[in-house]
């Protein structure tokens, strides 16, 4: 891989853009090329300002504050395919956090297995311990589209033995490394359908589909808060009214039009209302008892 183009979406999270883009320039050096695109959609709180003022090597992309996650995403990739030519794409969120080996483990990781490949990092939330918020899927149910983990959710991480790169049948986007021949095959992300949530887990299994291989890698780390995420997920614990609203907001993670796509997509789709059902049952489940402990 000789060139790399990173591309963060924003939007109104000046100070964790900042902290991200020193973290980023303070990563041991790797091999590639490597080169920032911060896609800022609709930003009020001076974050061009910042950009111009303390990171002017940044590339900028402009949207007009109705872009949401994946297609800021996609408008940072066709930016960089026009202007930078890279090989690859690494996705990152504005508020994730990384430590000075990131990129020299995620490429590491990357090397070990065939190519191309999707792959993804290790998801853990910025607690103290840190906890483990995404560990890859080992395997999948395809009638329910019921993913199991290979790590329990929010267990505590350990860095002496959660180490290894894994096959998995989901990612999350906050560090998932796309190369250019995976978008020359299956495209973009799709902004149409998952405008905010989604698209990073679809992407996984349309590749799968294509046979292109997917993998996490657990030594390639991306922390972030998990109180910046979505308005009703359940482990947050909001007030009902909050949650219950979530299912008709389109961009909520517990979205049912996005929910009903996906399972329609990747399931069997004649099977949809059922999937559906277990989906708000399972998501209730969470809310009332799951998480009811869980503070993060």
């Amino acid at each position: 891989m000789e060139s790399l183009a990173i591309i963060i979406p924003t939007f109104n999270r000046q100070a964790c853009l900042r902290a991200l883009l020193h973290q980023l320039a303070s990563q041991q050096p790797v091999s590639s090329r490597v080169a920032i695109v911060v896609v800022v959609d609709g930003s009020t709180d001076g974050t061009l300002e910042m950009l111009a003022q303390e990171f002017p090597e940044v590339h900028r992309v402009l949207g007009d504050g109705s872009w949401w996650f994946t297609r800021s995403v996609n408008e940072g990739i066709r930016y960089a395919e026009e202007s930078l030519q890279p090989d690859a794409f690494l996705i990152l969120n504005d508020d994730s956090e990384i430590e000075p080996d990131y990129l020299i483990k995620l490429y590491q990781s990357a090397q070990a297995v065939e190519q191309p490949a999707l792959m993804g990092s290790l998801a853990l939330a910025n607690t103290q311990p840190p906890m483990v918020t995404f560990s890859g899927n080992k395997s999948l149910t395809r009638w329910r589209l019921k993913s199991t983990s290979y790590l329990p959710h929010f267990c505590p991480f350990d860095s002496n033995t959660m180490t290894g790169v894994y096959p998995t049948y989901g990612l999350v986007g906050r560090g998932m490394l796309i190369p250019q021949a995976v978008i020359r095959r299956i495209g973009y992300l799709d902004e149409a359908a998952f405008p905010q949530y989604g698209s990073d887990d679809d992407y996984a299994l349309t590749a799968h589909r294509q046979g292109i291989p997917v993998y996490i890698s657990w030594d390639a780390r991306v922390y972030t808060s998990e109180q910046l995420t979505s308005d009703g997920t359940a482990h947050r614990q909001q007030k009902l009214p909050v949650f219950l609203k979530s299912f008709r907001n389109r961009y909520s993670i517990n979205s049912l039009q996005k929910q009903i796509t996906f399972y329609r997509r990747h399931g069997i789709a004649p099977l949809w209302p059922l999937a559906t059902l277990i989906f708000i049952l399972g998501t209730f489940r969470a809310y009332l008892w799951k998480y009811r402990n869980i503070r993060v």
